[in-house]
């Protein structure tokens, strides 16, 4: 099983960070590999007042799938 969290299009892009990610990013993404089963709204909790919104993401590895995954043209087995 993997776990994954980031952090959500739900979020204001502030033109710097992190890319904020949508759930249909994550299933055209991961929906070949893995068996998406889960995808969340969460948050990311700091020690800060602002919380940041975020997906949270269970998928477990589809068989035999040797698939590239390839996000914001970078290549990631």
């Amino acid at each position: 099983m993997l776990f994954l969290k980031c952090l959500s299009n739900k979020n204001t892009f502030t033109g710097v960070g992190p890319h904020l990610i949508s759930r249909t990013i994550i299933e055209t993404a991961f929906q070949e590999p893995f068996n998406i089963l889960q995808i969340k709204d969460s948050v990311y909790q700091n020690i800060s007042s602002q919380q940041k919104k975020t997906l949270l993401v269970v998928l477990k590895k589809r068989m035999n799938t040797n698939r590239l995954i390839t996000i914001n043209n970078k290549s990631h087995e």
